[in-house]
């Protein structure tokens, strides 16, 4: 299965282009990384632990409104618990000792359409998000999303049940034991020998708005093996020298990108219709002014990096 990963047109740096790593120039950390907490995964199955930090004054909580949740002067809303409220589905981890939560099943309050800040969801805000928040809000929207995918025993479809704190499911019927899971997807800035780079812009897309090329890792495949294997899908460009750069948590809904350069070994492109509307080859000159660097995803990172290479 391929698909693009898009690039944003709008104007501004990065959050995670502030800092690089001296050695490899990689972004440290992109958005979404687990930045500022510790997961404490073994406080999940302890009960009387995750009661102590619930009842503690520092205690924090997010209220998810399907993929949404409240945004006021650019920060999400993380509220204190009310006295006597049930433990929430989702723990989260610790922030300096204290506990954080999600409650994927909030009901939004009557005066919804009045109350201060705005509904928002992650991918719309990740720009205006600090390092914590953003990694925070990436566990809890996938954890989120995949209880409500995951209703059911894959094994007996009988319903199952939350188990360790929201990171696991039980089935009563069978006994079977359900994780949360991550699907691998490769990105890939593909260049030549001239140093043009390969863009796609994905069916239904606007005009002038181009990517680096991306898809799924299937059954079987090594990560450089799905580069070349995507690559000369879409394109029908073959390749050489496939490098790995850096990794990106993508929690739409529960993916895992897998950054790479790499460089091709063929010329000629063949678009395959059914992924793409267009593929091409650009020079710099000609991808500075087709694309701007955008906010939060990995792709961003890979332009950038191609860009000041010029």
């Amino acid at each position: 299965m391929a698909c693009l990963a898009g690039l944003s047109c709008a104007e501004g740096e990065s959050p995670a282009s502030a800092a690089r790593d001296s050695v490899t120039g990689v972004p440290d950390p992109f958005a979404f990384a687990r930045v500022g907490y510790e997961p404490a995964a073994e406080l999940r199955t302890d009960s009387a632990a995750l009661a102590r930090l619930w009842a503690d004054p520092d205690a924090r909580v997010i209220r998810l409104l399907g993929e949404q949740f409240r945004v006021e002067d650019d920060a999400p809303v993380w509220q204190r618990p009310e006295p006597a409220e049930p433990l929430p589905l989702l723990f989260l981890g610790l922030v300096d000792g204290a506990g954080r939560w999600a409650d994927p099943d909030a009901t939004p309050p009557p005066d919804l359409a009045t109350a201060p800040g705005r509904l928002m969801d992650l991918r719309t805000v990740a720009g205006e998000l600090n390092e914590l928040d953003g990694s925070l809000l990436a566990a809890a929207v996938a954890l989120a999303g995949w209880h409500r995918r995951h209703p059911r025993c894959s094994q007996c479809g009988e319903p199952t049940v939350p188990a360790a704190a929201g990171h696991q499911r039980n089935c009563p019927g069978c006994g079977a034991e359900h994780f949360p899971r991550t699907d691998p997807a490769i990105i890939v800035l593909v260049t030549d020998d001239e140093g043009q780079a390969l863009l796609g812009r994905g069916v239904g897309w606007p005009e002038g708005r181009y990517s680096t090329l991306a898809g799924f890792v299937e059954p079987g495949e090594s990560l450089e093996d799905a580069v070349r294997r995507e690559v000369f899908e879409e394109s029908g460009i073959r390749l050489d020298d496939v490098r790995y750069l850096a990794s990106q948590p993508w929690p739409f809904p529960a993916s895992l990108m897998v950054g790479f350069e790499a460089r091709a070994s063929s010329s000629a492109i063949t678009i395959q219709a059914a992924e793409l509307a267009d593929c091409r080859w650009f020079t710099r000159e000609a991808g500075a002014r087709l694309i701007r660097p955008g906010l939060s995803s990995i792709s961003q990172y890979l332009m950038r990096r191609w860009l000041e290479r010029g």
